[in-house]
C-alpha cells in the first residue's frame, strides 16, 4: 500500500507541473511521439480498474505517473481517461471539486481529439459518474451517461459501457425518478 506521505508528495509534484495551465492549454499538447510512452500509459489505463478494487491506496500513483507523462511528453489515446481519474481524485478524496471539474473539462476536450474514442465510455462514466455531481444536479448526469454506454456498445466495451449504465440507474434512483418513466 502507498502511504497518504507518498500520495501527498506525488500530489505536490503534479501540481508544480500543472502550474497555471487551463484546460485548453492542456488540450492542445501535441501528440506523444515515444512508444515508450505510449504504452506504459495504455498499461496504466488497464491497471486503472483492478488497482482501484485490489489496493485503492496505489490508484493515485498510477493516475498522477499517467498525468505527469502526458504533461512531459504529451497526450496520447487513453490521456481522456487519465485527466478524468485526476478529477476524480481531486473531487472526492482531495476535496477540491473546482479543480476536479476543470480537470474534467480537459478530459472532455481532449476527447474531441481524433483517436480518443476508445477510452471515451470510461471518461464519461469517470466525469459523469463521479465529479460533476460534486457542483452540478444529478439529473445533468443522467444523460451523458447513457451515451457513455452507447458509446461503450459501439466500441465494444462491454464492460464500461455496463458501469456507465449502471451509474445511470442509480443516478436515476437518486433523482427520484419514477420507475415506470424510466
Amino acid at each position: 500500500p502507498a502511504s497518504k506521505f507518498t500520495i501527498i508528495r506525488e500530489y505536490i509534484r503534479l501540481k508544480t507541473l500543472l502550474k497555471n495551465r487551463t484546460a485548453e492549454d492542456i488540450a492542445n499538447l501535441t501528440r506523444v511521439n515515444d512508444e515508450r510512452y505510449e504504452m506504459e500509459l495504455r498499461m496504466n489505463e488497464h491497471l486503472f480498474a483492478s488497482t482501484f478494487n485490489v489496493e485503492p491506496t496505489m490508484l493515485p500513483l498510477i493516475i498522477f505517473q499517467s498525468v505527469t507523462i502526458a504533461l512531459k511528453y504529451g497526450l496520447s489515446s487513453s490521456s481522456s481517461s487519465d485527466f478524468a481519474g485526476l478529477s476524480m481524485l481531486l473531487c472526492g478524496p482531495f476535496g477540491k471539486p473546482r479543480e476536479g471539474l476543470e480537470m474534467a473539462k480537459t478530459a472532455e476536450l481532449i476527447l474531441k481529439k481524433p483517436g480518443t474514442r476508445r477510452s471515451a465510455c470510461f471518461t464519461l462514466f469517470i466525469t459523469q459518474g463521479c465529479c460533476y455531481h460534486w457542483t452540478s444536479p444529478l439529473q445533468g448526469t443522467v444523460s451523458p451517461l447513457l451515451k457513455g454506454y452507447q458509446i461503450g456498445l459501439e466500441a465494444g466495451d462491454t464492460e464500461r459501457g455496463c458501469w456507465c449504465l449502471a451509474g445511470r440507474n442509480c443516478h436515476l434512483f437518486f433523482t427520484g425518478r419514477p420507475l415506470d418513466s424510466i
